[in-house]
């Protein structure tokens, strides 16, 4: 046999060959390893096979009920999975968010350091500045040990970042890089909800779960594209760019609602009176656990 001739059999079963892959295992015939245009091509193939479906999911998902339904009807293989996508881009938001969220680059406040900020920067208790020592603060009812580890942890943090708390668009851009860790956590109880509510179509939680995944995932392309426009924005020091970005942040949210709704229409195929009660409801009880876990996770922020 010479050097470039194909194998008869599967290097890695053993199986006898009937074309280009092994109909047993699944493995190309081709040695990458013997022929440099096959390692090539081999690179290439997976690459473009990889980022075509990467590419066809997102496109897919940006269009309402469209990635659902396909594959909700068997059309999965030309599709990532929806918990794979979901927490792809969960880590996307995630870096994203740490990337976008301002800087929290006041100096600490040690015991016994006086701070340097303005009068109407300082965190004040009974109209002086608050001091571990000599304004602490005081809660009735509290231990003196658990007042002073109040002073001494928590009262240091807040007091570092009172000058944030005061303006509306540090509170506005941290609760939203704060949404991608709640979101993390609530697919379920998303996917619970849709299962109470449409008891018709008799879909499984598996099934719902599907549509809250893919849901979701259309979510953190949104919170990824609002973060992106905000640092160009930022980074450029364009007036009129940022101007436009906080008009199209006032826009963003109720353009998320109408594709939600619409995305639900598609899906379960109710009337619009009936598609509208549902997302009414469904709406309201899982905006409040978005809001109630974001502001969890900002309280975090704030006081780490």
């Amino acid at each position: 046999m010479s050097e470039h001739a194909a194998p008869l059999h599967c290097e890695n079963c053993q199986t006898p060959l009937q074309g280009l892959y092994c109909h047993a295992c699944g493995q190309s015939a081709h040695n990458p390893l013997k022929h440099l245009w096959h390692a090539i091509e081999e690179v290439f193939e997976s690459f473009w096979h990889l980022d075509g479906r990467i590419f066809r999911s997102l496109r897919d998902t940006c269009v309402p009920g469209r990635i659902i339904t396909q594959y909700l009807a068997g059309h999965r293989v030309r599709y990532l999975p929806p918990l794979r996508l979901f927490v792809i881009l969960s880590l996307l938001t995630f870096f994203l968010a740490r990337l976008w969220m301002p800087a929290m680059n006041l100096p600490e406040i040690q015991t016994g350091d006086t701070p340097t900020l303005s009068h109407e920067q300082t965190l004040l208790l009974n109209g002086a500045p608050w001091h571990p020592q000599h304004n602490p603060m005081q809660i009735s009812g509290l231990s003196k040990a658990r007042n002073d580890w109040l002073n001494r942890t928590v009262m240091p943090r807040l007091a570092r970042n009172w000058p944030h708390l005061q303006q509306p668009a540090w509170l506005r851009d941290t609760w939203l890089s704060a949404l991608p860790t709640t979101l993390f956590f609530l697919v379920p109880l998303f996917a619970l909800l849709l299962r109470i509510a449409y008891l018709r179509p008799a879909w499984t939680f598996l099934e719902q779960m599907v549509v809250a995944l893919y849901s979701h995932a259309f979510i953190l392309i949104w919170l990824c594209g609002l973060m992106l426009l905000e640092c160009l924005a930022q980074w450029s020091g364009i007036a009129v760019l940022t101007q436009a970005s906080d008009s199209l942040l006032l826009l963003a949210l109720p353009a998320l609602w109408l594709w939600l709704w619409v995305c639900q229409k598609r899906v379960y195929r109710q009337s619009n009176g009936l598609t509208s009660l549902k997302f009414l409801l469904i709406g309201s009880l899982y905006s409040l656990l978005v809001l109630a876990g974001a502001l969890l996770t900002l309280i975090f922020v704030i006081l780490k």
